[in-house]
């Protein structure tokens, strides 16, 4: 096709691309949904091929799925072609119906790789265009020869709604409603029949009986729909059917047509449970966490499981809108809104502290209940709706400065003084004053404190978080580092984002202060660089990290439950959770879901789960877990004192006492090193003993640290980690 008007039309090809694409696409979407009421499962679309000037396809595509995905690709080349010609000749209004049509094709990919929110937010981004079009020529006639985006908008959101027995999720019907609303305006298709059709439908979910009826009855009376064309056929014989008979009847029959699923063992009492969850699988940088990875497959795994195991029970759960997160909140709050749209009952995930502080805050008024097993930050102490499968910092933290103590009062040492270096967002700050609050209690001197941004506010570029693939970052980062060495400690305490923390200590090795140099290090973070320990830039990170003390949850790994867990896993995914903690964590979000819903099932339990999630003992695979007296962590999960060794391993120092929650720490005695040893004066002597990094160290046995002595100072050997 050629890009001007002398033979066809852009706008024409352009149209036409987007029906052969939508068509498909749609068709695509409808049989995932038939296979998996639940949602997506994962990318359907193959990587499209690289666009080149002259074509896409150099070869043979595959027929296994039609080459859908070069079909795709080939709409998208045309249509982006028409909407460069049209920009470049300043022609405005079809400019904003071609963009609209891309959108159109976007948002159906989105859906057919299993993320809902992204495709809702691009079909509405698409309608209002054409909103704003009508400023320019109105009535908008060229968009004759498309779908309006608006009627696409509220197809799709009737699609998903059609998954689910009738009158459910009545706030994502009443945004299909509106949908359809747009679409019949009067500066728009103010008789158009597949819009009267679907609001009419839309209408029947949210249980506006009158409503459907009125609607239904002015398709019958303005439709252009003819009897013995197929699809209008069935949508006219559909509005007879329910205008005909009682409202009751009309409702009744509907349920029974092709828009219900019928519900199978559960019977139709069950009562379905819709979920959304924000995955982690992401760096901010780009790169794969693959511990958020985990967790997203171990929530899958728990859904999947529970559905088949307690089929008996009157709840099922659905996990109907998945969204990968990269630590960001851009955007969060239009991903949040297609949620609450799609009627979620809970919100999973959000392991990214700033992502669950921001989330929680936009759930509370709906009174929806975040659940996370990743986001620690004492931020979320006391939110009414959060509720986390592991352990909040304000406890964690707090540990650190047990460590510190440790070191003051057995290993001898005289400055009783740290700094402490923050990011500048919930996770960091949050942290911050726990660690300032502790260091009062036990004694200690805050002499310094400084704190830099992880990232923009208002961008959102990266900028503590960013240094693994900016360097120039570190420069920021490192004037905090350097303001809190020019207060002469030797004790440093951070509270930040991994990859800030990271940023840290390539700044903190650019100023000479290792373990070597006498510095103890301590973060809130277990920190895994950018491309792994041996990089140049894990490297350059562990120059400074080497023999750091942080922690870690430490659920009863060794238990059954666990066991049996991970064993499901690799059966399930083929390969072992990256962190068993972290994926057990997750799993045990959805057991908490399914007890309070089963708790609540006996009576009108909409929007209760924040009130069932409050009164319940859930027996996890990670551990006992409650909320008692509005806490959203369990008091007593088990959390773990780790020390980074010279292999970019870590080893256990010490657990908290899963009843008593007081810790039991194994490092040795911070010992003081006889002069001119050069040897590392923070070291540690694990229990299991023997040879750390092939050299030997003292055992040092006690049962508790309620019952230590110092012992004396020549007892102490000193190794390299």
């Amino acid at each position: 096709s050629v890009t001007s008007h002398s033979f066809f039309s852009p706008l024409a090809e352009a149209a036409l691309h987007n029906a052969y694409a939508l068509a498909s696409l749609y068709e695509l979407v409808e049989r995932q949904l038939r296979s998996s009421p639940g949602g997506g499962q994962g990318p359907v679309l193959r990587p499209l091929p690289a666009e080149t000037r002259e074509g896409l396809i150099e070869g043979a595509c595959s027929s296994e799925d039609g080459c859908l995905a070069e079909r795709v690709a080939l709409s998208l080349s045309v249509i982006g072609r028409a909407l460069q010609h049209y920009d470049d000749v300043s022609q405005r209004h079809e400019a904003a119906c071609v963009r609209a049509l891309m959108l159109q094709v976007q948002s159906l990919v989105a859906l057919a790789n299993g993320n809902t929110s992204a495709a809702m937010r691009l079909v509405s981004e698409a309608a209002a265009i054409e909103d704003g079009a009508t400023a320019l020529l109105l009535p908008p006639s060229v968009t004759l020869l498309f779908l309006p985006s608006a009627a696409l908008e509220g197809a799709l959101r009737l699609l998903l709604l059609g998954r689910n027995t009738t009158g459910h999720a009545p706030q994502a019907a009443r945004a299909a409603v509106a949908a359809f609303e747009r679409c019949l305006a009067p500066s728009a298709f103010p008789r158009m029949p597949l819009c009267l059709l679907g609001r009419a439908r839309a209408l029947v979910h949210a249980g506006d009986k009158e409503g459907a009826s009125a609607s239904y009855t002015q398709l019958l009376r303005e439709s252009e729909w003819e009897e013995d064309e197929a699809e209008c056929g069935r949508g006219l014989e559909e509005a007879r059917v329910y205008t005909s008979a009682s409202p009751s009847q009309g409702l009744l029959a509907f349920a029974a047509s092709e828009q219900a699923e019928p519900q199978g063992e559960r019977g139709s009492s069950a009562r379905i449970v819709r979920m959304g969850y924000l995955a982690s699988s992401y760096y901010p940088d780009g790169s794969t966490a693959a511990w958020g990875h985990d967790m997203r497959l171990a929530v899958e795994l728990a859904v999947q499981e529970f559905n088949e195991a307690v089929s008996h029970t009157p709840v099922q759960m659905e996990l109907v809108c998945v969204v990968e997160t990269n630590g960001s909140v851009a955007g969060l709050n239009a991903t949040l809104a297609r949620m609450v749209d799609a009627g979620v009952d809970a919100v999973l995930g959000a392991d990214w502290s700033r992502v669950a502080v921001a989330a929680a805050a936009y759930l509370a008024p709906y009174r929806i209940p975040l659940l996370s097993a990743g986001s620690t930050t004492s931020a979320l102490d006391q939110s009414p709706n959060v509720f986390r499968s592991v352990y909040s910092d304000s406890r964690a933290a707090a540990l650190l400065l047990e460590v510190v103590r440790e070191r003051i009062v057995y290993g001898g040492a005289t400055d009783k003084r740290i700094g402490i270096l923050g990011s500048q967002d919930a996770f960091g700050l949050s942290g911050v004053d726990v660690v300032k609050a502790s260091a009062r209690r036990a004694g200690i001197d805050v002499s310094a404190v400084a704190a830099f941004p992880s990232t923009d506010p208002t961008t959102g570029e990266l900028i503590g978080d960013g240094c693994a693939v900016n360097a120039s970052n570190i420069l920021i980062v490192q004037q905090a580092v350097e303001s809190v060495r020019a207060s002469g400690v030797r004790t440093l305490v951070v509270s930040a984002t991994g990859p800030s923390t990271q940023c840290i200590f390539a700044a903190a090795a650019a100023l000479g202060m290792t373990s070597d140099a006498s510095y103890t290090w301590l973060a809130t973070e277990e920190v895994h660089p950018t491309g792994g320990w041996t990089s140049p830039w894990g490297r350059r990170v562990a120059t400074a990290a080497v023999g750091y003390v942080t922690y870690l949850g430490r659920p009863y790994e060794g238990s059954p439950a666990m066991r049996h867990f991970e064993h499901r896993f690799r059966e399930e995914h083929g390969h072992a959770p990256s962190s068993a903690s972290w994926a057990g964590y997750s799993f045990d979000l959805v057991g908490l879901v399914y007890e309070a819903a089963r708790a609540g099932a006996s009576a009108d339990a909409d929007r209760s789960l924040i009130t069932m999630l409050r009164t319940i003992e859930y027996d996890g695979i990670t551990g006992p877990i409650s909320f008692p007296a509005g806490s959203s962590s369990p008091p007593t999960a088990r959390i773990g004192m780790l020390q980074l060794n010279q292999t970019g391993t870590f080893t256990t120092v010490g657990v908290t006492d899963g009843v008593t929650g007081e810790l039991d720490l194994f490092l040795a005695p911070f010992c003081i090193p006889s002069p001119g040893s050069g040897l590392f004066p923070f070291l540690a002597a694990i229990l299991i003993g023997a040879a750390v990094g092939g050299a030997a160290v003292a055992i040092v046995t006690r049962q508790s640290s309620r019952q230590r002595v110092p012992p004396p100072i020549e007892e102490c050997c000193y190794a390299r980690i």
